[in-house]
């Protein structure tokens, strides 16, 4: 069946003029036969109806961003990740996000290096720090920095401080000097630990 019809219709004998041959076209319309009846319609008039676009009429990369409305990628549209993982880019550069470790997130910008007692953080801007606690011997004490393998070394020292620690009461603790490998700390009698942060480059 042909996919165009016409309401102009002649009889055997008549006579063809300029207003019959123009209404074959003013009078025609599209039938079901011009479409295929799934993603296309034709409706009682003879308009063409676009029913739903399924994916496989989509073409592969054919949907560009500026197609997606913002706001409305959700969370449940993007692609399940590993657990304990968080999508970002260490790479240094520009790049696609990839899969990262919460450890790798939670270490980006300093390296913490880990020893008996003490710890050293090494910062983004140079700066190292040292922290640690050891028990009381007898005032002044003399605490010297870990030489821990892995330990960053200071090559000076600009601040240090100290707290005094004991099981009941208050008690005190002072610098009474620092280089950069020591520091020697006065305390009150009664102190039973010490606290210690020197901060350095």
């Amino acid at each position: 069946m042909a996919g165009i019809e016409t309401s102009q219709n002649f009889s055997d004998g008549q006579q063809v003029d300029a207003a019959s041959l123009n209404g074959i076209i003013s009078n025609s319309k599209l039938n079901a036969s011009a479409v295929d009846g799934t993603n296309i319609t034709v409706t009682g008039a003879g308009q063409l109806n676009l029913g739903t676009v399924t994916a496989d009429k989509i073409g592969t990369d054919a949907v560009i961003t500026a197609k997606i409305l913002d706001s409305n990628v959700t969370l449940a549209k993007i692609q399940n990740i590993a657990n304990d993982k968080v999508l970002g880019n260490t790479s240094g550069s520009s790049a696609a996000p990839s899969e990262l470790s919460i450890t790798d997130v939670s270490n980006a910008g300093f390296t913490p290096t880990a020893f008996s007692s003490q710890e050293s953080c090494k910062l983004p801007n140079g700066l190292v720090l040292k922290f640690g606690r050891v028990a009381t011997s007898s005032s002044p004490q003399t605490i010297t920095f870990s030489t821990a393998s892995g330990e960053t070394a200071f090559s000076s020292v600009i601040s240090a401080q100290v707290t005094a620690e004991k099981d009941t009461g208050s008690v005190g603790a002072n610098v009474k000097s620092f280089s950069s490998t020591e520091l020697i700390v006065t305390y009150e009698t009664g102190t039973e630990e010490i606290n210690w942060v020197v901060y350095g480059t």
